[in-house]
């Protein structure tokens, strides 16, 4: 699966600065420590060609004596297809696998977002993620994520949020980036905000992935593509009344 996975990401993203696909391969698949790995195929239905890819891991942690999970994504498609919804289904099902299975156990998504488009896709389906306008990052969660960091060698940046960190890679691309966040997006300004608009600057999130919060995100994701249909028949029995 390792050759696969890196068919697809390494044309997509071999135009970018800093990105050294051996040292990726080894660190982030081949010496991988996650409990579980899958990964989803968005595939050309008429070339059979390979559009893109998302990764599911779930990893366990022991924070001062207690087992915590994470859960992280990472994702790569072909530019044209940035900024849709993708694999919502095949999410779903691993994150409530693993909460099923450890129903009192601590459940986090932390990872780190190198790009305004992959915040605000995290921001669409977890309404409560941290840090955003609304939400700080809560003081608990700090032990995990500077676990996590220290392992990413994600290092703080002097003058920015205690969240942005750099690790020397610079994985925007500039035309999707610009794409995105050209609008008024709430979520792509705070993370412009946030890095300070430095490309090489990530951003840390969280998000509890508790019953609640999962549930919340769900009926998000299932209701989110009705939502221009239900306004379109609004207007249209407003324009015949």
């Amino acid at each position: 699966m390792a050759q696969r996975i890196f068919a697809v990401w390494q044309p997509l993203f071999s135009h970018l600065d800093g990105l050294d696909f051996t040292f990726h391969r080894k660190k982030h698949l081949e010496d991988d420590l996650a409990v579980r790995l899958r990964a989803m195929f968005l595939v050309d239905r008429h070339t059979g060609r390979d559009l893109g890819l998302m990764i599911a891991r779930i990893y366990e942690h022991k924070i001062h004596g207690e087992t915590v999970a994470r859960f992280t994504i990472n994702a790569g498609f072909d530019p044209a297809l940035v900024g849709r919804s993708r694999g919502q289904m095949f999410l779903a099902y691993e994150l409530w696998r693993y909460r099923l299975l450890h129903p009192a156990r601590p459940f986090y998504i932390v990872d780190i977002c190198n790009a305004a488009a992959s915040y605000c896709a995290f921001r669409k389906t977890w309404p409560e993620l941290a840090p955003s306008q609304r939400f700080s990052t809560p003081s608990d969660r700090w032990s995990l994520i500077e676990e996590c960091a220290d392992h990413w060698g994600a290092r703080p940046v002097e003058g920015l949020c205690r969240e942005a960190r750099t690790t020397g890679v610079v994985v925007r691309d500039a035309v999707v980036h610009e794409r995105v966040t050209r609008n008024t997006d709430d979520a792509a300004a705070f993370y412009e905000r946030a890095t300070g608009g430095d490309s090489s600057v990530g951003l840390i999130v969280s998000a509890h992935l508790g019953f609640r919060e999962m549930s919340t995100s769900m009926i998000e994701v299932v209701t989110r593509p009705l939502r221009p249909r239900a306004r379109r028949a609004r207007n249209l029995v407003g324009s015949r009344t």
